[in-house]
């Protein structure tokens, strides 16, 4: 049980560190360890992005490229106009510049149809051959599988990594009406699954997102996914759950433990993310030792 194999490993270990029996299936706490050990698992797993809980292969969506060297006609109070050129795909959703003023496009019908629809009645002079410029700054990656969120971005042509950022970043700020400024260096979320670049680049492009997955329901006889030597984390975090449910002050000494061993699992994934180690660097796994 030392090794923490299991679930079953985790359970009776917290339930011991209780105070309790962990092989008594009759006792109070028995049958809510389960739901304690989830409640600690999740809590634990979202501390951070730590790497053991990334995705083993990263998500991915492609970019569009900007549509450019067309023209449109519409007319002022309106909503409905028409582009110079029939387009095939159905552009909705996608941002529009008609001679410089931003507007996003409701619906298009593509399939070879000119027709347009904007998302607030065209606010400029009447235009018959205005200039536009539609692109699409914003995408959706709901798609991919058991994402929590993204950590972070990387270009799938020049591999460079890009950044999350808040949303009130002025570089994003000031960049959410422009396709023309180059490539994307940082990102934000709109939502939890829409995803806005701080520059527009001028090719369709592939993106692969490094994303923390949604942990596993623990389950009896179960696995874990956690590094196997901090999985005495989880097992003192229960405890201390427990502990708490007993309304038993030894909570917040078991508490301070599991932050005891979060910092050593932080120091590991600092250790392993440098680029060079030199002799005089701690191993993580003895932490505790003096350098």
């Amino acid at each position: 049980m030392a090794n923490f194999t299991d679930v079953d490993d985790l359970r009776q270990e917290g339930l011991d560190g209780a105070g309790e029996d962990g092989s008594d299936s009759t006792g109070r706490l028995y049958a809510r360890a389960l739901t304690y050990l989830n409640q600690a698992y999740q809590m634990l797993w979202f501390r951070r992005p730590w790497r053991f809980a990334r995705a083993s292969t990263p998500g991915a969506f492609s970019s569009v490229a900007p549509i450019s060297g067309i023209t449109c006609a519409i007319t002022e109070g309106s909503t409905a106009g028409t582009f110079s050129e029939s387009q095939s795909a159905d552009l909705a959703g996608r941002k529009i510049l008609i001679n410089q003023n931003l507007y996003r496009l409701v619906s298009t019908s593509g399939g070879g149809s000119t027709t347009m629809t904007l998302d607030e009645a065209f606010r400029e002079d009447t235009v018959t051959a205005g200039a536009v410029v539609v692109f699409q700054d914003e995408y959706d990656i709901s798609g991919i599988t058991r994402m929590a969120y993204p950590v972070y971005i990387r270009d799938g042509v020049d591999g460079r990594r890009i950044d999350f950022t808040d949303e009130d970043d002025p570089d994003i700020q000031s960049n959410l009406a422009n396709p023309n400024e180059g490539l994307a260096t940082k990102f934000t979320l709109r939502d939890e699954v829409t995803v806005i670049f701080d520059q527009y680049s001028q090719d369709a492009r592939r993106f692969e997102v490094e994303y923390v997955e949604y942990p596993a329901d623990l389950a009896l006889a179960g696995s874990v996914d956690w590094p196997r030597w901090a999985r005495w984390i989880l097992a003192v975090k229960l405890s201390a759950l427990l502990l708490v449910d007993k309304n038993d002050d030894r909570a917040l000494t078991k508490d301070r433990m599991a932050e005891t061993g979060l910092a050593q699992l932080e120091e590991q994934e600092a250790w392993f993310g440098k680029t060079t180690h030199v002799p005089s660097d701690r191993n993580p796994y003895l932490s505790h030792t003096s350098r």
